[in-house]
């Protein structure tokens, strides 16, 4: 290991929440499948277990506003 050429990172070193860390790395062609739906605000991305982005809009967006809300 040296300064130049360290040990290769992860795709999420810092586990991050936000949608940008949630894609692949190198990103393909088009970042998602289908495009996430956000269900929660901007300043929940640290709240332990809150899901922020789903990918099933019609059917996990209620189940999801209910856990993160209630």
């Amino acid at each position: 290991m040296s300064w130049v050429r360290g040990p290769v990172a992860d795709a999420n070193p810092w586990r991050a929440l936000t949608l940008e860390w949630q894609v692949s790395s190198p990103p393909p062609i088009f970042n998602f499948d289908e495009i996430p739906q956000v269900v929660a605000g901007p300043y929940e991305y640290g709240v332990p277990g809150a899901r922020h982005a789903v990918m099933s809009p019609a059917k996990e967006s209620q189940e999801v506003a209910e856990e993160v809300h209630a």
